[in-house]
């Protein structure tokens, strides 16, 4: 919502992380994270599938789940 509305300056949030070889970082919508636990979310991302197709059963997931907001 930061980029979207009457504001004309966006302020993003940043981060710094320390990362670990074999580390896994999610960039999703609230879509995502609204209809899936952080548990089932951090399953998935703990299976070997390659990352697209994590990407693609995370949100068939969270349409099962109720699909309540677009899932990206």
């Amino acid at each position: 919502l930061k980029a979207i509305g009457q504001h004309f300056e966006v302020k993003p949030a940043r981060y710094q992380l320390a990362l670990e070889p074999g580390d896994c970082l999610l960039a999703a919508s609230d879509g995502l994270t609204a209809d899936l636990e952080e548990a089932a979310i951090t399953a998935r991302l703990r299976s070997p599938a390659p990352p697209g197709v994590m990407a693609r059963l995370l949100v068939d997931q969270a349409e099962k789940a109720g699909g309540s907001d677009n899932c990206t």
